[in-house]
């Protein structure tokens, strides 16, 4: 597993603060627009972003400081048990303009001087909700925006599979065009995923789902149907002895990663109460004090 404080450069009790300064110091050091055609640079600032976006947040990282120290050597049939991986990229993150980065890496240093960049039109921002399953399935829609003082214009929007909540997407000349003589803005839609009611979506490609079975069902063990995000159900073996809040993992069936596979779903077993008849109370009752001879 990545160690996120070590890419930003901060200790593990860093606050919001400390994490917000780091990431905007690394991301204009590494951001592709200031290293043109250096893979590495944009290799780095995508582990930037991805650290960023998982400690900036303080669910997902109290679950990465968990899955940091945990070890995985629980299996359920054919499916295995295990923390989430954190291998994701990022285009930005919300709480940080990249305008004033990229407004930063534009300017240029001539001895010792600053001078700002040209004059230009100002850009539009658009936000574009859509559900996980659009998320996860990909789509293709029109997005109308207004412009300031005129009428409304729109473009094509491609969504591809597995697009990451927060993602923005950049139509180039798309914005302000009022000023003449000088470049159009850029259009920006920055796409948010809705919260879905049944799935929450981790480490940027797994998802994690909750399953309830009674407790005679997690100490025999037994077989289940879990949904996904498809729409197509699974059978999920749950072994014999499972322990409430333990997960189960199911791979392969979480969100599209970009080239061809899927990250996995996570299920965390509940174990519900059941009223046992007199009869059932007896049987326990036998292998308890069977046990204990």
């Amino acid at each position: 597993m990545k160690n996120y404080y070590q890419i930003l450069g901060v200790d593990k009790t860093a606050d919001a603060g400390a994490l917000k300064s780091a990431y905007r110091k690394l991301a204009k050091q590494w951001h592709p627009d200031a290293n043109p055609g250096n893979s590495e640079a944009e290799a780095r600032f995508k582990e930037i972003s991805e650290a960023y976006e998982t400690l900036k947040d303080e669910t997902k990282r109290q679950y990465y400081d968990l899955q940091s120290t945990a070890t995985s050597n629980m299996h359920g049939g054919s499916f295995n048990q295990g923390g989430f991986s954190f291998h994701h990229a990022y285009q930005g993150t919300g709480d940080v303009n990249l305008d004033d980065i990229l407004r930063d890496i534009r300017r240029h240093r001539a001895g010792g001087d600053i001078w700002e960049e040209a004059p230009r039109n100002r850009d539009i921002n658009v936000a574009y909700s859509i559900t996980l399953e659009e998320a996860y399935a990909g789509k293709e829609t029109e997005v109308r925006y207004n412009l300031p003082g005129k009428t409304s214009k729109s473009v094509k929007l491609k969504i591809h599979a597995g697009i990451q909540d927060g993602t923005r997407i950049r139509f180039a000349g798309g914005g302000d065009d009022e000023l003449k003589g000088v470049p159009p803005g850029d259009l920006f839609i920055r796409i948010m995923v809705a919260p879905h009611l049944q799935f929450v979506r981790h480490g940027g490609y797994h998802l994690a789902t909750a399953i309830e079975i009674d407790y005679l069902d997690a100490i025999l063990g037994t077989e289940i149907d879990v949904p996904t995000i498809d729409g197509k159900p699974i059978k999920l073996k749950v072994p014999a002895g499972i322990h409430p809040g333990q997960s189960l993992r199911a791979g392969g069936k979480g969100m599209p990663t970009g080239n061809g596979n899927r990250g996995d779903m996570h299920i965390e077993v509940v174990i519900a109460p059941k009223v046992l008849t007199e009869n059932q109370l007896k049987l326990i009752q036998q292998a308890r004090d069977s046990g204990k001879a």
